[in-house]
């Protein structure tokens, strides 16, 4: 079974799927991989751009790199008044990997779905949690093989890039295209208790898809 987890950057994605696995293993002896559709593109990243974990699955996806974006429009400056350059104009990590994701999906839609599905069946795992449900092919995959959660935060960060398509692509869907909807409004400990309910959730919901009483993908419920 593969759990995907979808919601905004900064919405909780990471921290509910620890929590549903830590649930699953105690309450449930249910043993759970994770994994993320950007982790191959990640690994890329540290390949051809340098950049460290932390820059990439840490807390410094933000910050500014040394690679420098295009030129400005004729007119803009790039500088503050002491003649310092503007942080914008220098890529962040963040920035590169929608970048360099975008461009291999625009020559093979489903690129970053074929290398979850490969590693999935390469390594055996029966039971798999992807925490990066960004993009509707992403979700079709996972309702095909399991069950599709959204991590609603309504106090996430307004952080630069998140007019990307990665984090705009989903916004069309309804709350009932998903599965299951988690607020993660609270505290710490109404997230865990909130990875309870939802693994009691699934649990069911997949014992209803294997006798025929639900149908996911792309079929109506």
């Amino acid at each position: 079974m593969i759990i995907g987890i979808s919601g905004k950057a900064r919405s909780g994605k990471d921290r509910f799927a620890e929590y549903l696995i830590d649930v699953f293993s105690k309450e449930h002896n249910k043993e759970f991989k994770t994994t993320a559709f950007a982790h191959r593109l990640k690994q890329m990243c540290l390949e051809h751009f340098n950049l460290n974990c932390d820059q990439l699955w840490g807390n410094r996806k933000e910050e500014k790199t040394e690679f420098k974006k295009p030129a400005p429009p004729q007119g803009m400056s790039v500088e503050y008044d002491d003649g310092r350059e503007l942080p914008l104009w220098y890529w962040t990590p963040r920035e590169i990997m929608q970048a360099l994701g975008s461009f291999y999906r625009s020559i093979d839609y489903d690129f970053w779905v074929r290398k979850v599905d490969e590693k999935w069946k390469y390594n055996g795992y029966p039971d798999l949690v992807i925490t990066d449900v960004r993009y509707v092919n992403e979700c079709e995959y996972v309702k095909r093989n399991g069950v599709l959660v959204k991590v609603v935060r309504q106090s996430a960060d307004d952080i630069h890039g998140m007019e990307h398509e990665s984090e705009t692509a989903l916004d069309s869907k309804p709350s009932e295209y998903f599965d299951i909807e988690v607020h993660n409004d609270g505290t710490l400990d109404d997230l865990y208790n909130a990875a309870i309910d939802a693994a009691k959730v699934i649990l069911k919901f997949t014992e209803l898809k294997e006798i025929g009483r639900i149908y996911n993908g792309n079929k109506e419920k």
